[in-house]
């Protein structure tokens, strides 16, 4: 019997390549490990296509990062501000601001962000880095179906902004790392109007409310099972009048369950 040549060895030695398939397409190789999905192979178009679109696709991805960075060249900041807007919805306490920046290429730079302005603070917030003017206006066509959008100036829409900051701030949640990276859209900051006095202004008059009653929905507001719609005591005696609501009773049972837990 023959034995082997040296060259049927070699071939007979090398390790065989093991296909991995994309997680999402289940066509293409799995080229890419994708944070997002738990360490998944993905192949390089479901990448590009998913990229930023799918939950806790961000900054910590070394392929979405220098896009990001690559994007932002230009600071936005240095880009004209195009268009500022608040939802048509204060009574609810929940808000959303867009500050929508313009680019040399006509195209809009728009942040998104979702304000509790009666919990939590900022909520929630995304970012379209690139999107034409007629997708912007569809896409806030649609976010806006149930509470229409009014143009505001860009302090305006600012300052309610800031006040979510400074309520997330407050009882210490996290900031949506969007809006942290992204931050340089609203510009400085610091020099945005404040909203001054308590963090937790009267649902219906937005004045301030008292220290204790302040505390009390600080120390409440990351549990998910109590909603607020606290008044002041001018608007609070108003309502106690019209439909029997002893308020200072509310914040009694606040005080116990607070101390019973």
């Amino acid at each position: 019997m023959r034995g082997a040549t040296p060259s049927t060895k070699r071939q007979s030695t090398r390790k065989r390549k093991i296909r991995t398939r994309c997680r999402l397409c289940r066509v293409n190789s799995g080229k890419r490990i994708c944070p997002a999905l738990l360490e998944a192979p993905i192949c390089p178009i479901c990448c590009k296509e998913k990229r930023g679109k799918i939950p806790n696709c961000d900054s910590r991805c070394q392929y979405f990062s220098p896009m990001i960075v690559s994007s932002r060249i230009l600071l936005p900041k240095e880009f004209p501000v195009y268009k500022c807007m608040i939802s048509q919805s204060k009574d609810t306490g929940m808000m959303t601001a867009v500050v929508a920046r313009e680019k040399p290429d006509g195209n809009v730079q728009a942040m998104f962000v979702l304000l509790d302005l009666w919990k939590k603070g900022l909520r929630d917030c995304f970012v379209d880095a690139n999107v034409s003017k007629e997708e912007f206006e569809k896409k806030c066509a649609k976010i806006g179906a149930e509470f229409p959008f009014e143009e505001v100036e860009f302090d305006e829409c600012r300052k309610l902004i800031k006040q979510a900051h400074r309520i997330t701030t407050e009882i210490d949640e996290e900031i949506p790392w969007e809006y942290t990276y992204w931050s340089s859209i609203l510009g400085d900051m610091s020099k945005a109007p404040d909203i001054g006095g308590s963090i937790y202004k009267c649902a219906k008059c937005w004045a301030d409310l008292p220290a204790r009653t302040v505390g009390l929905m600080k120390q409440h507001a990351k549990s998910e099972e109590i909603n607020f719609y606290i008044l002041c005591r001018k608007c609070g005696g108003q309502a106690e009048f019209e439909a029997g609501i002893d308020f200072d009773e509310i914040v009694e049972e606040l005080e116990e369950e607070s101390f019973s837990s």
